[in-house]
């Protein structure tokens, strides 16, 4: 009230000069005393810390954090500017901040606009569960050394993109020749739009193939089916094997459980199709062909 009492007088006083011919204000833009501008643009709670989410991010529109003010310092109603976004989508990096710019509406009596900066921070990984990380929980392999399953990981069910969102490395994933098994870890690590840590732990097999071998029963062996050594040859035979009734499969002294190599539901014969399950399958992934 005092701003505007204020601001009357002295139109007075140069009004009366101007007359006198005191002052010369050819040289001045007159504006309307309710042409009001705006100034500044303010966050309500300044500790609100804004998260990357994978999409836009509004203060103003998402949420009521943040105040316009005219010259006068006093605020602006809403209806009276639009809310422009930039920057407002990827986290903060090299000094790039988001910004909100509030631009007066044509006709509201309002003119200018204003802006404000903000900061959107990283997703942090390690404790939020909408951030999954997979690996084959379980992998053979015949030889010692550094085994390598690649990941995925997702937030929200989106598959992130490695070297962009993160990056990843293995622990004990070295299997040597005298260990058997192993339990590896790999760890994912955020970068980019992503911060932290997320784990997931793999089994690692080693298996001899020396040592995997198919026994026939003495049923077969009379009936003269065919085979050579410890192998089932590919040669046709009249009927699909049974196992447990015509053979067993073992792992040095070990039976190899059935259901680990044996799908009842699947009919095809093993010895013409290869695509059969009935054979020394990987679907544990504890042995191989």
């Amino acid at each position: 009230m005092q701003k505007r009492i204020a601001r009357r007088i002295m139109a007075w006083i140069l009004s009366v000069c101007m007359i006198a011919g005191m002052v010369d204000l050819s040289g001045f833009t007159v504006r309307a005393e309710d042409d009001r501008i705006i100034t500044t643009v303010e966050f309500k709670d300044s500790s609100i810390v804004y998260t990357y989410n994978g999409g836009e991010i509004k203060p103003g529109t998402d949420d009521d954090n943040v105040i316009v003010r005219d010259f006068e310092g006093q605020e602006v109603p809403a209806e009276n500017y639009n809310l422009i976004y930039e920057n407002n989508t990827n986290a903060s990096s090299g000094g790039v901040k988001a910004r909100v710019t509030a631009a007066a509406k044509s006709g509201s009596g309002y003119m200018g606009s204003a802006s404000a900066e903000f900061t959107i921070q990283p997703k942090n990984i390690t404790d939020a569960t909408d951030v999954t990380v997979t690996v084959d929980e379980s992998i053979s392999v015949t030889k010692p050394g550094e085994v390598r399953p690649i990941p995925t990981v997702q937030a929200n069910g989106v598959n992130l993109v490695a070297t962009r969102d993160y990056t990843y490395t293995y622990t004990n994933n070295n299997i040597s020749a005298t260990e058997d098994e192993k339990t590896a870890t790999v760890t994912i690590h955020g970068t980019g739009n992503y911060t932290g840590e997320k784990s997931a732990d793999f089994k690692i097999y080693r298996y001899d193939e020396s040592k995997l071998r198919i026994v026939m029963s003495t049923t077969i062996l009379e009936k003269g089916k065919p085979y050579i050594g410890d192998k089932i040859t590919q040669q046709p035979i009249p009927a699909i094997l049974t196992p447990g009734r015509d053979f067993q499969v073992f792992y040095g002294k070990e039976e190899i459980p059935i259901e680990d190599y044996y799908d009842a539901s699947d009919t095809r014969d093993p010895l013409t199709d290869p695509n059969a399950t009935t054979g020394v399958a990987h679907r544990n992934n504890h042995y191989a062909t």
